[in-house]
This record gives structure tokens, C-alpha cells and sequence, in this order.
């Protein structure tokens, strides 16, 4: 009976916040917009700027962050090379099913809604909730997200380009608490590129976290740990994606609105070609 009620607290939050952010659709449009116009030149002023420094680089995974603590929340540019092409690599992430399968550090996942903010929509946007096991042997507890997300594709590079950001970054507050673990922000900035490499046989994966654990832990300590974290999350998506143990689909943009259906379909063949 216990489980049956706190699923039903549960809906009641994500529906609360799915019919926010319906009702505000223009401003989470221009926000996730402006989010992931910016993210491509962010992440390579990362990789460049002497305020950025390489601070792990093992099993072909290389973290960044920045030399001066500055802001309160922890931020990781996590850069990579899978062996499969950007619309494979980001197909296996945008399948939410077999998620808490193969991430040992996530208990739940799910895709809230999809929500079509307007006809320029590409890859369109959606609500998320992640919730997190605890990490660095309990060190970190268990922690939930309740993200927007939103995808593009730029078919002049055959970069797909994610956006995502913890709601109360948007439109709404978001309690202390989410389905009994602390609720984490993702802060505005946050987001992945998924390039072209080797001809595109490869993706090169770039991914910018700028995260806020909340809770008791000091981000002293979140910073120490995480750059291993990250490190071991990329080995293990690697392997999965490559083992074929998990048969995610690969985008079909057919079935998304307006201009997605046409740039996925153009990604599909460009890959297909190369």
C-alpha cells in the first residue's frame, strides 16, 4: 500500500510540473534555445581557456574543470570517442528504456511527457525524472532530477546538440525533496555534443555538467569524486552501446514534428552514406 501511494505522490508532482511548463511553453522554448545556440562555442572555450584544466584523462575518457572553484555547484566537461556514429550514440541515450538496466548508478528513469513547443521544434522537447543510487560507496546519497530537455541537429556538421536543465532553472521551484531523495539542480549551460569523428564512423562525445548535489555534502567533496564517476559512466555506456545486449532504436525522424522529421531523416542518410 506504501509503494501504491508514493507512486501516486509521484504523478501528482510530475504532473504539476508538465502542465507549468505546458502553460509556458514560449519561455522554456527560448531558454533551451538559447541554452544550446551557445553550448557548441562554451564547450570549446572550455577545452581551450587556461581557467580550464585537464584533471582526469584514463581509459580514453577525459574530464575538464575549471582551476578556480568559482561558482557553488560542480562543473565537468567529460570528452570522449565511442565507435559508433553521433545518430547511434544519441539514439542509445534518447532510449529511455533499458536505462536503469544498464547504469548502475540510476534506481529510476523516465520520460514524463514529450511536449511540441511550436512548428521550428527539431528533435522536440521533453520532461524528464532521473533519480540516482548512491555514489562513491554512500558517500553521496541517492539524488532525483526533474529536467527539460531539447535536441537539435545541424545538418551543416551532423552534430546532434542537447540541452538540459533542472526546471526551477525555468519556470518553477522544485521541493527539497523528490520521491524521498534529495532533489538535485542541473543548471542552466548543461548539455552534450555529439560530433562527426573518423569520417563519422565515430562519435566524439562532449559532454558539460554543471550540476548542484544539494544535501549536507560539501562540493569539496563532490569535485573529488566525481571526475572517476564520469570516467566510469562513459567506460560503461561504451561498452554497453558496443555489446548490443540492449537493442535501443535508432531515431526514426519520420516520427517527430515539423523540421525534426526532415533533419533526422538527413542525419539517418548522411551516416548511412558514410
Amino acid at each position: 500500500m506504501e509503494d501504491q501511494d508514493d507512486k501516486k505522490e509521484e504523478v501528482v508532482v510530475h504532473q504539476k510540473f508538465l502542465e507549468t511548463a505546458l502553460q509556458q511553453k514560449d519561455k522554456v522554448k527560448d531558454c533551451l534555445s538559447r541554452n544550446s545556440q551557445a553550448l557548441y562555442a562554451h564547450i570549446e572555450d572550455c577545452k581551450k581557456s587556461e581557467k580550464w584544466q585537464l584533471v582526469l584523462n584514463k581509459g580514453g575518457v577525459e574530464v575538464y574543470a575549471p582551476k578556480q572553484k568559482e561558482n557553488t555547484f560542480c562543473e565537468f566537461l567529460t570528452v570522449t570517442i565511442h565507435p559508433l556514429s553521433p545518430l547511434e550514440v544519441f539514439s542509445f541515450l534518447r532510449d529511455n528504456r533499458f536505462r536503469t538496466e544498464w547504469d548502475k548508478n540510476v534506481s529510476k528513469h523516465m520520460r514524463v511527457a514529450d511536449i511540441s513547443i511550436s512548428q521550428d521544434t527539431d528533435l522536440g522537447c521533453d520532461l524528464t525524472y532521473t533519480r540516482t543510487k548512491p555514489i562513491a560507496g554512500g558517500l553521496i546519497t541517492a539524488r532525483s532530477y526533474l529536467n527539460m530537455r531539447k535536441a537539435y541537429y545541424d545538418e551543416s556538421t551532423g552534430t546532434f546538440i542537447e540541452s538540459a536543465v533542472s526546471v526551477d532553472e525555468i519556470f518553477s521551484e522544485i521541493p527539497e525533496r523528490l520521491d524521498d531523495s534529495i532533489a538535485a539542480r542541473l543548471h542552466l549551460g548543461s548539455g552534450g555534443l555529439f560530433e562527426p569523428y573518423n569520417g563519422g564512423s565515430h562519435c566524439k562525445m562532449s559532454y558539460l555538467t554543471m550540476t548542484d548535489p544539494k544535501g549536507w555534502i560539501p562540493h569539496s567533496i563532490a569535485n573529488k569524486v566525481m571526475p572517476q564517476e564520469l570516467v566510469s559512466y562513459m567506460g560503461l555506456m561504451r561498452e554497453v552501446m558496443t555489446s548490443e545486449k540492449f537493442p535501443y532504436k535508432v531515431l526514426n525522424l519520420d516520427k517527430n514534428c515539423s523540421t525534426g522529421s526532415k533533419t533526422i531523416a538527413a542525419a539517418e542518410k548522411k551516416n548511412k552514406a558514410k
